[in-house]
């Protein structure tokens, strides 16, 4: 090889390792970027401070601090929604609070024929109060949640339990393993939440469909009832507040509380019609994936 044919394969190899050392440090960029949303999205830190130099990098880091600064205000602004409503609500439970314990007395000591309708409207009344007012502190950010990796199967059996109680005819079929990074108090009564619901639309012989699975970026929670579904145009409220279908027999505050537990994880919860009954799913990120993979 001459003298121009060696230079050439310099300057050849001299590209290949400058595109090699390039893709890595975008690599690395792009994996401290991850880092810092991760870390934002789980409340351990604040939104990145703007970057002042040139480039696509750059660029990409501006976008996502203005992203984080608009979700900011966003939560900002209802977690100041969520407070004044729980102040409000907080007032209005302190008046309830005595007259309905008067009532209570008054029920217990009334050996009327209908003292028994009596009593049971007066602990939905009492559950209603307290479900509400564990709702608003939620969405305020009132709990402080403790994440962990905790086996789910164990989290759906601990929940299981009471209702076998409540309904001894239901037959419970739990199949596939799960783990998951999350709080196993708040995330037992989500799960709690969606097994009773369909309890109470299931027949007092019927069976409920407990699903576990993983994908590489999330974790899935199945709960199907053998009821035929609910009217396609329901499908949309089954998470509101006060929201009650078929056969339900709570205060509609249930499915509402998962939907805000879920949020609080960055997770989701759906619902949907399968052909013998109503599919809900609660789905939770596997962030250490996300980071693994970038």
């Amino acid at each position: 090889m001459d003298v121009t044919e060696w230079v050439l394969a310099g300057l050849l190899l001299a590209a290949v390792f400058l595109l090699f050392w390039q893709r890595h440090l975008y690599k690395k960029q792009l994996r401290a970027m991850a880092q810092q949303i991760e870390a934002f999205l789980m409340g351990r830190a604040n939104a990145p401070s703007p970057v002042l130099s040139e480039g696509e990098m750059a660029v990409l880091r501006d976008a996502v601090v203005r992203l984080e600064d608009t979700i900011t205000g966003l939560q900002d602004a209802r977690r100041r929604d969520s407070e004044e409503n729980m102040r409000w609500l907080l007032d209005v439970s302190h008046q309830l609070k005595t007259p309905l314990a008067s009532l209570r007395l008054f029920s217990e000591m009334d050996a009327s024929p209908h003292q028994a309708e009596q009593l049971l409207l007066l602990t939905r009344m009492e559950r209603l109060l307290v479900s509400l007012l564990r709702l608003e502190k939620l969405r305020a950010g009132g709990f402080r949640l403790s994440f962990e990796k905790i086996d789910l199967r164990e989290l759906v059996q601990e929940a299981q339990m009471p209702l076998e109680q409540l309904f001894p005819g239901i037959r419970f079929a739990l199949t596939g393993q799960a783990h998951a990074r999350c709080d196993r108090m708040w995330m037992t009564e989500a799960i709690g939440n969606i097994l009773r619901n369909a309890c109470e639309q299931s027949a007092a012989d019927g069976r409920v469909d407990i699903g576990l699975s993983c994908t590489d970026t999330a974790v899935h929670l199945t709960v199907t009832d053998h009821a035929g579904g609910v009217p396609q145009e329901v499908l949309p409220k089954l998470f509101q507040r006060f929201f009650q279908s078929g056969k339900a027999q709570g205060v509609g505050i249930g499915l509402a509380i998962t939907r805000e537990i879920l949020s609080l994880h960055h997770g989701l919860a759906s619902a949907e019609n399968t052909a013998d009954g109503l599919r809900v799913t609660l789905t939770l990120p596997i962030l250490e994936a996300t980071l693994a993979k970038k």
